[in-house]
């Protein structure tokens, strides 16, 4: 078979076959591309694809990760939420399965409220009006402080 041969219509059919396969059509389109003995016509067919489809791939792949990664992040942020309120309810089962508590600042100033997220040194909490709002834990006593880490070693032993 010299290189200078036309790719006949049957050839031509294969090609598209093997190009159907998932992984086979990687490594066909490689072979043909720089293999020496393959036909000038197919060659040049192999390495158009490549350069056409390659860059189209990673843009599709990157288009896709980005919009699987703030998904992911949703979903991880209200599995954390579900978690906290489960270990609020096995914590609070003594009061009535109630999910909000009473909270008492340092100064003195108290108020009703949930946590709603713990990170860090910082906790998100949401009054029993239903205002949310993210503090550092240091403002609480030592009481709250307690059941905070609690709170957070449960979530996270989980």
């Amino acid at each position: 078979m010299s290189k200078s041969e036309d790719v006949s219509f049957g050839e031509w059919v294969v090609v598209h076959i093997l190009l159907a396969i998932p992984l086979l059509n990687i490594v066909m389109l490689l072979y043909w591309s720089f293999a020496y003995n393959t036909k000038t016509s197919l060659q040049n067919y192999a390495r158009s694809f490549i350069i056409f489809y390659a860059p189209l791939t990673i843009i599709i792949l990157g288009l896709l990760a980005t919009m699987a990664i703030p998904a992911y992040h949703k979903v991880r942020q209200q599995s954390r939420e579900q978690a906290l309120v489960n270990t609020q309810r096995v914590m609070n089962a003594d009061d009535t399965q109630s999910e909000y508590r009473i909270f008492t600042a340092n100064d003195g100033r108290t108020m009703e409220a949930k946590i709603i997220d713990i990170d860090g040194d910082r906790i998100t909490i949401e009054r029993i009006d239903g205002q949310v709002f993210t503090t550092s834990i240091s403002i609480y006593t030592e009481a709250d402080i307690d059941y905070i880490n609690r709170l957070r070693g449960a979530m996270f032993s989980e």
